[in-house]
């Protein structure tokens, strides 16, 4: 036994020695700990929101703290001027890319969320300059989407409402059919209606993704290797089931443009374009655009694009159900601005 507690010793000693030493170049942050890093430290600070530990522990260390999760070394910024900073500059765009994340793009560094450098510039000015040709930042061709989606949501809205006899109404992910149509207009070429369902099949892959993941917030993120050998009790297995879903799901969509045998004569959408780039760079194993990649950059815009702005108007439904006054105001903004049923333009900005 003495034997077993001289070697803890040692090891302990030689681990903070490392430790310390490495740390000297690193911004301030607490004490760390064999194994669990930071980890108690984030629990007694807050043992249900991380969010709010990191804020906690950042009155102490600053708005720039180093932290280790388990395995993982982890920077919190919580200073708007630091964070202003930093995301001006190139250099802090990557993000990481490990484990059950990679699984997600076939072990490859794919799509425009995980990749950095020159592959992500390549892809993010391709996928950017497509897009507009199909409509995205296009004053007109966005306003008329939108305003299209806007009256097709107020129908699938009063409906709902009608249904439940004017009770109540689930706000959760109740603008992500909207969301998902209009993103779809422009990369698939075309619209839903709100009951169609391939809609509805692509919204319900996108919800029970964005439930299995938390992208990286668990334990697989912590402990890696947890992972590997508990996928099912670290969700990983019901990440790769869906991702394998998803994938499936727009392989059908490639099949089905492919079959139109337009996408390289009169291209109509993001994917045709893509279609016809990868066909001509068939022999081209350098190339960036391959089918691969398509799959994982349409994962990422549907994801990130519904998913953000879906859930910020949920929080602001939410946020104005729990502040009646604030509710009121932006009701009477509403019609001050917009009198009777008339819908706002790109125009109205100015207002």
């Amino acid at each position: 036994m003495f034997l077993i507690w001289s070697l803890l010793a040692i090891f302990y000693c030689y681990w903070y020695f490392q430790d310390t030493r490495s740390g000297k170049h690193r911004p301030p942050g607490p004490r760390r700990q064999p194994l669990l890093g930071n980890m108690i430290q984030i629990a007694k600070a807050d043992p249900f929101f991380s969010h709010l530990a990191f804020h906690k522990l950042s009155e102490k260390f600053g708005g720039l703290m180093r932290l280790k999760v388990g395995f993982q070394d982890v920077v919190v910024v919580s200073d708007f001027k630091i964070m202003q900073d930093m995301l001006a500059k190139d250099v802090f765009s990557g993000r990481h890319f490990e484990g059950y994340m990679k699984e997600r793009s076939f072990e490859k560094d794919l799509g425009i969320i995980f990749t950095s450098g020159e592959m992500w510039n390549v892809l993010r000015k391709f996928t950017v300059k497509n897009l507009r040709d199909y409509g995205f930042g296009r004053k007109q061709t966005m306003e008329n989407t939108i305003s299209g989606e806007v009256k097709q949501f107020l129908t699938y809205l009063n409906s709902s409402l009608a249904s439940s006899n004017n009770s109540s109404l689930r706000v959760e992910r109740l603008f992500h059919l909207s969301l998902l149509n209009v993103l779809w207009s422009m990369v698939g070429g075309k619209t839903f209606s709100h009951d169609d369902p391939q809609l509805l099949r692509l919204l319900k892959i996108n919800e029970d993704l964005m439930r299995a993941g938390n992208f990286g917030a668990n334990l697989a993120f912590a402990f890696p290797f947890v992972a590997v050998c508990l996928p099912s009790y670290t969700g990983v297995a019901d990440l790769r089931k869906i991702n394998g879903v998803f994938q499936e799901f727009i392989r059908e969509i490639f099949a089905e443009h492919r079959r139109n045998g337009k996408f390289a004569s009169q291209p109509s959408s993001f994917i045709d374009v893509c279609l016809n780039e990868i066909a001509k760079n068939a022999d081209n194993p350098s190339s960036y655009i391959n089918e691969e990649q398509l799959m994982i950059t349409i994962m990422d815009l549907l994801q990130v694009g519904s998913e953000t702005t879906g859930n910020t108007l949920s929080y602001a439904i939410l946020f104005m159900v729990l502040y009646p006054q604030v509710q009121q105001n932006v009701f009477d903004e509403i019609n001050s601005a917009f009198p009777g049923d008339s819908l706002p333009t790109y125009e109205d900005r100015t207002l």
